[in-house]
């Protein structure tokens, strides 16, 4: 048996005796594609200060209307805020701030509040005929927040947790970013689910009244597949089309998803080539393989004596046929040839 054949026969008693370990690792694959990889710390990150969109005050206090007078303004950068002067409160006043006249050369005491998110601010002063006081206040915000930046594609869809658990965010398509408004302070594991996508975490440590920023790069779940074989070979993934190879035997696919898959390399003429491979996230998979003629039905080796056409006429008599074969009954025994005598020995039951 010549190499050729011998590669064929080896190939197909090694198809049917791996055929239940295949169907074992069809299952497997179905179980580590149900698993995607996880990316943990990767990307940039930055804390910065909370982004705040500050208010404009256009209108100044006008002149005291009242002789010894002068104003106190207060601007908090919170709208919901409480201000109280000498514990007494103060109404927010048309223009959107906080105003009052009183007045001066005396003592005064304010105190702001935005309810439990943010922390209670306390000043005192001294009012002055000179010039009113004016207060811009920027309330500290107890808990941090976070700025995720991706790719616009993955904003859809994604899923931000938290130490485990699903946040309320916002989407900044602008910036291609996810906003999570409220994030305890402190060590936290965050993790971006899409379902389309690696599975992304990060570390980090959240500061209160601080913006913490990652920016990443999402990858999808896939890994490369690059072939090198003969030119014009159809490519086949777990049966399914995959492309055609180019005139120098290269082909090369993004999207095999993760897991087990079998590889089949197809060329009219050509042994097919088959082969099952385990796809790792950012491990390519590299099938460098030259396929194999197949050997034409006529090239037999050469250990067959010539043939006596004489010795395959069919004799007269009677037919029966049998499974696989047709038998004459009653038919002269055939006795010719280089082997006519050894034949005739045997009473002619020699057969061809």
């Amino acid at each position: 048996m010549k190499a050729g054949s011998q590669n064929s026969f080896l190939n197909t008693r090694l198809s049917l005796f791996s055929l239940p370990l295949c169907l074992m690792l069809g299952f497997i694959a179905f179980s580590q594609e149900g698993n995607r990889p996880k990316s943990v710390d990767e990307g940039k990150a930055s804390v910065t200060s909370r982004t705040i969109i500050k208010k404009v005050y256009i209108n100044s206090p006008p002149a005291p209307r009242k002789p010894a007078f002068n104003w106190v303004v207060i601007r908090p950068e919170v709208d919901d805020a409480v201000v109280k002067i000498n514990n007494e409160a103060v109404a927010k006043s048309a223009e959107g701030d906080f105003r009052k006249e009183l007045p001066v050369n005396k003592k005064y005491s304010v105190t702001i509040a935005a309810g439990s998110d943010y922390d209670a601010y306390q000043t005192s002063f001294t009012l002055s005929a000179k010039q009113p006081v004016i207060l811009d206040v920027p309330l500290k915000y107890k808990f941090g927040s976070m700025k995720i930046v991706t790719a616009e594609d993955a904003l859809e869809g994604a899923k931000i947790l938290v130490d485990g658990k699903a946040q309320k965010v916002r989407i900044d398509k602008a910036s291609s970013a996810i906003i999570l408004d409220k994030v305890e302070p402190g060590a936290r594991l965050v993790s971006f689910d899409h379902p389309e996508y690696v599975l992304y975490e990060r570390n980090a440590q959240i500061v209160a009244d601080k913006e913490y920023a990652w920016s990443f790069a999402p990858e999808r779940p896939f890994v490369d597949l690059d072939i090198q074989t003969d030119a014009d070979t159809a490519i086949y993934v777990d049966n399914e089309p995959k492309g055609v190879t180019t005139s120098d035997g290269k082909l090369k696919r993004s999207d095999i998803k993760i897991g087990q898959h079998e590889v089949r390399l197809v060329k009219n003429g050509y042994e097919e080539y088959k082969r099952a491979f385990n796809f790792e996230f950012r491990k390519p998979v590299k099938v460098n393989e030259t396929l194999v003629p197949k050997r034409p039905s006529t090239d037999f080796h050469d250990e067959f004596e010539v043939v006596d056409a004489s010795c395959w006429t069919m004799a007269t008599g009677s037919t029966k046929n049998a499974p696989g074969r047709l038998r004459a009954l009653d038919a002269p025994p055939l006795c010719c040839g280089r082997r006519a005598a050894a034949c005739r020995a045997f009473g002619g039951s020699l057969r061809r």
